[in-house]
């Protein structure tokens, strides 16, 4: 393919509003994205009417081609408070408090979080989204932890993998992927990805017997798996959204994770993004590390110099043209995969 939709299609961007501004239009129509992820803003109060039509619209104008498939539509509907539809999706509250009680079940068998995670799938597949960044597989072990807090499924490692995997298998059994996020961990954070860096001093051996317990149970399982924003003092001194050590080393080589790897939202305030050039640089590190697709929520000029500069940087480098290629792959073949 050639580089510059190499560069294009690592991006997951995303619209200002519920219709694509005439700027957005020409530039999605000639520069093949990897998808659109989807957030309060661009959904009207009568979504379950006008969103089919506009999703089906977004696959005939930028996605649906031979050589790459359908566009990844994506959205973050957790259940609880990070949730972009409204009823009448489906939504049972907060991970943390929903089916405590639910016992360890044979996949064979349908359970209620089971069951509620086909029937969530089954309603945005009906939609038109194809991928849910959910299940949350961080363990709450600091109760201070106001990003996750009752996103998770619960705060120890059986618990959380038990029951994120009964969601999962649900949701997946649907056609809707699923995302286990945020890798390698990010339950004792203390301090919001959104707002700023957070550093989690977690030794490797507690993140192997605590923290990454649920991947090495579910990610046989998962389609994609999300890069956390924080800094883990034991294994590197980037965040893991930039660190070879985490996603290549541990994730792909040591855990042998071959699918998707998508990294948290680009614009949050832990990937310092004030300083043009410094944010580009994190992007390519982000290539660099292992990541496949980049999720860049808003502000079409972001996603512009984003696409310019990872052009630029394959020209300057061989091995990152390389690598980048590989991202670009990997989309392809999730995107091809997914059921029409």
């Amino acid at each position: 393919m050639s580089v510059s939709h190499a560069a294009s299609l690592v991006i997951m961007g995303a619209f200002e509003g519920s219709a694509p501004t005439p700027e957005e239009n020409l530039f999605f129509s000639n520069t093949p994205l990897g998808g659109f992820i989807f957030f309060k803003r661009n959904i009207s109060d009568n979504f379950e009417h006008t969103l089919p039509q506009f999703l089906s619209s977004l696959q005939e104008k930028y996605g649906q081609t031979e050589a790459y498939g359908p566009l990844l539509l994506g959205i973050d509907q957790e259940g609880g408070r990070v949730s972009r539809l409204g009823a009448p999706c489906p939504n049972l509250g907060p991970a943390l408090n929903i089916f405590k009680t639910e016992e360890k079940i044979s996949s064979t068998v349908e359970g209620p979080l089971r069951a509620y995670g086909r029937g969530l799938g089954n309603f945005l597949k009906n939609l038109g989204f194809n991928i849910n960044f959910a299940p949350v597989v961080d363990i709450l072990t600091n109760n201070d932890n106001t990003c996750i807090g009752d996103r998770a499924f619960g705060q120890t490692p059986e618990e959380v993998t038990q029951r994120a995997e009964a969601f999962l298998q649900g949701m997946q059994s649907s056609g809707i992927l699923g995302c286990l996020k945020h890798f390698p961990g990010q339950g004792e954070a203390s301090v919001d990805t959104h707002l700023g860096t957070a550093l989690i001093k977690v030794t490797r051996q507690e993140l192997h017997t605590r923290e990454l317990i649920p991947y090495k149970r579910l990610l046989k399982e998962a389609k994609s798996v999300m890069i956390a924003h924080c800094i883990y003092s034991d294994l590197d001194t980037v965040e893991a959204t930039r660190s070879r050590v985490i996603v290549e080393d541990l994730l792909k080589v040591e855990l042998g994770y071959q699918g998707l790897i998508i990294s948290d939202d680009m614009v949050m305030g832990a990937v310092s993004h004030n300083d043009d050039k410094a944010w580009c640089e994190a992007l390519c590190q982000g290539i660099v590390a292992g990541i496949d697709l980049l999720i860049i929520s808003k502000k079409l000029p972001m996603m512009q110099r984003a696409i310019e500069y990872l052009n630029k940087e394959s020209q300057k480098s061989h091995a990152f043209a390389v690598r980048l290629d590989e991202a670009a792959r990997k989309v392809i073949a999730v995107r091809q995969g997914l059921k029409r």
